[in-house]
């Protein structure tokens, strides 16, 4: 009998049986989580797409309904403070700026900077004494306000005029008439004295946007025109011939209304300025006294000159000044300060014959022929020596820019002694 064939030994175990599988409860909630999370991503999804829908809606409802509002100069106005921004991150004042040379200009302090405005062109410089615009426009005898927010320039005897910032040009039109003055606010309204062939003066007011919202018709010649920094007030005054005497005008309105506030007149009287002061009274100043106005028009006080008229009259904040001859030998001068209502804040004799005022919130200078004084409110007087040659003393701050034709200085209040 043969012997059964034997199968070969090996060493590898016998696989353990499997316990029986369980569903993964931990798979399952991943799966529902997922399932949650995309349900609200869609959801936000959904509102992504809505919104961005009613974006387009919105600005396409502007673009209809303000269409007039899109134009090149409110795009350059949102980038009017550019530079002062610079200014702020980086960079000290200049006390010393430096130009070419010239005789016939004028200057201006524009947002704490130095503008200079000839027939060869326009240059505006910060604080920092850098040359932010130059331009040439081809007027015959330019003239120029500022205010805080735009430099206006005008041709004088000519139609055209051009608003600046301190980076580029804003705005410019022709008129059909001459331009015979402007003036400007710092709330962006602007008015300019022209003429029509009806009327033998007109002003015309625009708003900040540039657009023109008053006509102010005379049948007399005005002299002078301001707009109260909120420019929730201008005040016009003119002046004409009845019997051989001179009648002057002064009207007060409201830019964007057809009526006057008030509209006054005063006998024998040529009024020579008109400005206002922050609480939006005003004065006017005429060759034979001072007028002092509420904001409504009535009047608060009167300062007649008694002798003599001022060589030099400025107004700015709450204070008015004035600046007459001492003596007869023009070696003295008189300067007074008053306030809002006319009530005399300070009357100071000076030696030298007074060539420039000016005006900040803390003090009145004087220059004279080599000193420029410092008047405080509290009588204190300051004065600072000058090599002469100036060309215009200007307020920068607290502090004043003294131009000559080819430098400018700065000097702050600490620079003064006591005198």
């Amino acid at each position: 009998m043969s012997a059964k064939p034997t199968q070969p030994e090996t060493n590898s175990p016998r696989p353990a049986a499997r316990p029986p599988q369980q569903p993964n409860r931990r798979t399952g909630e991943q799966g529902e989580h997922a399932r949650y999370y995309a349900r609200v991503a869609a959801r936000y999804r959904l509102a992504k797409y809505l919104t961005l829908f009613v974006l387009i809606l919105v600005l396409l409802a502007g673009i209809i309904m303000g269409s007039d509002s899109i134009t090149y100069a409110n795009f350059v106005y949102l980038l009017r403070d550019f530079d002062t921004v610079l200014d702020v991150v980086g960079g000290e004042d200049a006390l010393t700026l430096r130009y070419s040379t010239m005789e016939d200009r004028q200057y201006l302090a524009y947002r704490d900077g130095l503008t200079l405005v000839s027939r060869s062109g326009i240059e505006i410089y910060n604080a920092g004494g850098k040359r932010t615009l130059e331009a040439t426009p081809d007027y015959a005898d330019p003239y120029a306000v500022a205010s805080d927010r735009y430099l206006l320039v005008c041709d004088l005897g000519g139609e055209s005029y051009t608003l600046y910032n301190s980076l580029s040009d804003v705005f410019s039109e022709t008129l059909g008439y001459p331009i015979h003055g402007a003036a400007i606010s710092d709330s962006g309204h602007y008015a300019l004295i022209t003429e029509t062939r009806e009327y033998t003066s007109a002003v015309l007011l625009y708003n900040k946007n540039c657009k023109l919202i008053n006509r102010y018709l005379k049948d007399k010649y005005v002299i002078d025109a301001a707009i109260s920094d909120d420019g929730e007030r201008i005040a016009i005054v003119s002046v004409s011939s009845v019997d051989g005497a001179y009648m002057a005008e002064f009207q007060l309105c409201e830019p964007g209304k057809d009526t006057a506030i008030a509209t006054l007149q005063v006998q024998n009287v040529f009024p020579l300025a008109v400005r206002f002061f922050d609480d939006n009274s005003f004065a006017v100043l005429g060759d034979s006294a001072m007028y002092f106005y509420t904001d409504r028009g009535e009047l608060i006080n009167t300062v007649s000159f008694a002798d003599v008229p001022p060589d030099r009259f400025v107004l700015d904040g709450d204070r008015a000044v004035l600046v007459f001859p001492g003596n007869v030998m023009a070696t003295e001068s008189r300067v007074c300060v008053y306030d809002s209502r006319g009530e005399t804040v300070l009357d100071h004799a000076l030696e030298g014959n007074a060539q420039i005022l000016t005006l900040t919130e803390q003090a009145a200078y004087v220059m004279t022929e080599r000193e420029i004084f410092r008047l405080s409110d509290r009588g204190e007087v300051s004065s600072l020596v000058h090599n002469g040659g100036a060309k215009a003393l200007l307020t920068l701050g607290d502090d004043v820019l003294l131009c000559t034709a080819s430098a400018a200085y700065r000097y702050s209040d600490e620079q003064f002694t006591e005198s």
